[in-house]
């Protein structure tokens, strides 16, 4: 967890900025160990999907070798692009998770909503 806290550091501020437009995700697929699975190939066909969609940026990528967990985060430009997406990792039976990095701050500001310094 610290290795993947550290990489998404690294991100460039811009990417991790105060974007109005950005719609920042990190998508965590889990690959329990299966007998005959190959993982391999199956990150290849989500790498090959999500290259596909011409309106999701990978920004990063990150896969340990030996734990089930690939994580991903994505600046995804169109809604229809991640619902395909999502779509396409339920299709397939993929236990995962997505989380929005979009900030907080920016997100109230946007809702017209004040948050507490606090939170």
């Amino acid at each position: 967890m610290m290795l993947l806290f550290v990489c998404l550091l690294c991100l460039p501020l811009s990417v991790l900025g105060d974007d109005r437009d950005a719609h920042l995700y990190r998508v965590d697929i889990y690959m329990p160990p299966e007998k005959g699975r190959d993982e391999t190939a199956e990150i290849r066909q989500i790498n090959d999907k999500v290259n596909d969609l011409t309106d999701i940026k990978v920004l990063f990528s990150f896969k340990e070798l030996g734990n089930t967990r690939i994580v991903l985060v994505l600046d995804v430009e169109e809604p229809g692009s991640w619902s395909q997406l999502m779509g396409f990792l339920s299709r397939k039976g993929y236990d995962f998770s997505a989380v929005s990095l979009y900030p907080c701050g920016v997100f109230a500001d946007d809702l017209g909503v004040t948050v507490p310094e606090e939170m």
